[in-house]
């Protein structure tokens, strides 16, 4: 559970990394589809990249089918209210925030 926490922590840390990183270089992450694939482009001011901006550059596809998979199994008005929710959360919190609990729950005895 300790390499869990560890692999949690780090994709956090690298999420909230590339955060600060666009926000030095003064761009942001978004995601663009071209007729040769997805890509991301790069514009204008800092916010933190939620879950499902990050999920949308690296594969548009899954996010869009584990979407629809999602609101068919908990339903349409529940998917609006929790599943876009937790998607629209930051993406360093979604990973850095159970990492760390996972970390301090699991720690060794002393």
């Amino acid at each position: 559970m300790r390499f869990i926490g560890w692999l949690l922590f780090l994709i956090g840390l690298a999420a909230l990394g590339c955060d600060i990183y666009f926000f030095a270089s003064g761009d942001v992450l978004q995601a663009e589809v071209t007729p040769t694939g997805a890509g991301l482009d790069l514009v204008g001011e800092f916010h933190f990249h939620a879950l499902a901006e990050y999920w949308q550059a690296l594969n548009a596809n899954s996010l869009v089918g584990f979407s629809a998979w999602l609101s068919d199994l908990i339903g349409p008005e529940n998917f609006n209210d929790y599943g876009v929710l937790f998607l629209s959360l930051p993406a360093f919190a979604v990973f850095m925030v159970p990492g760390l609990l996972l970390l301090l729950i699991f720690r060794g005895r002393r």
